[in-house]
């Protein structure tokens, strides 16, 4: 699957999840979500929430334009993860199915790579440094035991002045050129 087509169903899915959230919400309070007040979110006493940091308790709705933009955002983000995927993907390995289900599941996979960034950032360089310099140590002990024994790289027998072919038809190594009058110096 080329990664635009991957991106549009990855889009699909974030679309998807946007409708589901849309639809919880009018079902739930019975109104517009950007009509929502953070307080009516709970009818008794405010309650800390995950996404809700201390005196957010009480703020306003947020309003059309940035439940828009939140939703526009998720759409391009699923489709973005999702043809990244896609691209990045052997070919013939990603089908709609899969390319659907990281768009829906987008803010949650991006969030749990978010938290490994600090790890990254702080052991990556001596990983990465670490890992390269085994990598040369074994590839150079690799060769110094497959390094073939002095003699003849060309198979055949090897009489200086006369021109011989081995048993594969391959010459031998070169002859001088004779000199003037096809004497050999």
């Amino acid at each position: 699957m080329e990664w635009l087509t991957a991106a549009c169903w990855g889009a699909f899915g974030g679309f998807a999840m946007e409708a589901l959230d849309f639809i919880r919400a009018v079902r739930w309070h019975r109104k517009w979500p950007w009509l929502i007040e953070s307080a009516s979110l709970d009818l008794g006493q405010p309650q800390a929430h995950r996404h809700v940091r201390p005196g957010e308790e009480n703020l306003p709705a947020t309003g059309f334009g940035a439940y828009l933009a939140s939703g526009v955002f998720r759409i391009v983000v699923s489709g973005g993860l999702a043809g990244a995927i896609a691209a990045s993907a052997p070919p013939g390995t990603v089908t709609p199915w899969v390319s659907l289900i990281s768009g829906v599941g987008s803010l949650a996979i991006l969030e749990r790579l978010l938290t490994l960034v600090p790890l990254l950032v702080r052991y990556g360089k001596d990983a990465v440094v670490g890992m390269v310099e085994a990598h040369q140590a074994q590839q150079a002990q690799q060769q110094s035991q497959t390094l073939p024994p002095a003699g003849p790289a060309v198979p055949g027998p090897m009489n200086p002045g006369t021109p011989s072919t081995g048993s594969a038809g391959i010459a031998s190594p070169a002859q001088p050129d004779p000199g003037p009058g096809g004497v050999v110096q």
